[in-house]
């Protein structure tokens, strides 16, 4: 069916199951009465002899700006989760902060891989494993227990693919990670408040398990 009204009103009568009804009011006090199913909608086309029509005043902001035109409001990335093994690490020595790389001169990053805690430049890639002493020094300082015994006073070593800290107990021998060592002091900070709705929320694990070498002698 094609209406043809100049409308000068329109007014959302009510919604009910699921349908709305509109009132149109013509320029001359005509009423027409729609009855919109979901996903219905009401075309409109200006007169010829007219550019389109004007919005009253304050109406400007219910207009949805056309598509790519509008400014988007873009999620910015979460913050970086602190690194609580370098901040130590810095503590204990400064200098490691301002080293400049050997190959290219930039300042060198600390971080940590899968060999280990590194001193890596982000500019020609040079990476070498901050040494066992200095580790060794750090692992005190922490004072973390042996992920899989408990035991204290982990031992630095080095290794040909890695700088581990080792469990001196001769009845385990695991090999901790320094990634492990991050995450199970992660997991040691204290936790969120719990969510008002009352879902549930995933515990935060260490993962000192899955990222650290075992071995026995």
């Amino acid at each position: 069916m094609e209406l043809i009204l100049r409308v000068a009103r329109i007014e959302l009568v009510e919604t009910a199951e699921g349908k709305a009804r509109v009132r149109l009011t013509g320029a001359g006090g005509e009423d027409c009465v729609l009855e919109l199913e979901p996903g219905a909608a009401v075309d409109f086309a200006p007169d010829e002899d007219e550019g389109g029509w004007g919005l009253a005043g304050g109406m400007e902001d219910l207009l949805s700006p056309p598509p790519g035109e509008g400014p988007l409001e873009e999620a910015g990335p979460p913050p970086a989760r602190p690194n609580r093994v370098l901040e130590r690490l810095a503590e204990l020595e400064p200098a490691l902060t301002r080293t400049p790389c050997p190959g290219c001169g930039r300042t060198e990053e600390l971080a940590i891989t899968q060999e280990g805690v590194v001193a890596l430049c982000r500019e020609c890639g040079r990476l070498r494993r901050i040494d066992a002493a200095t580790l060794q020094r750090l692992a005190d300082r922490l004072a973390l227990p042996c992920f899989s015994c408990g035991t204290g006073a982990l031992r630095s070593e080095e290794t040909p693919y890695a700088n581990l800290l080792k469990c001196p107990n001769p009845g385990c021998g695991a090999r901790n990670s320094w990634q492990g060592i991050r995450d199970r002091l992660d997991a040691m900070q204290p936790q969120a408040p719990a969510d008002p709705s009352g879902a549930s929320r995933p515990q935060n694990r260490s993962r000192g398990e899955t990222t650290s070498i075992r071995a026995r002698e």
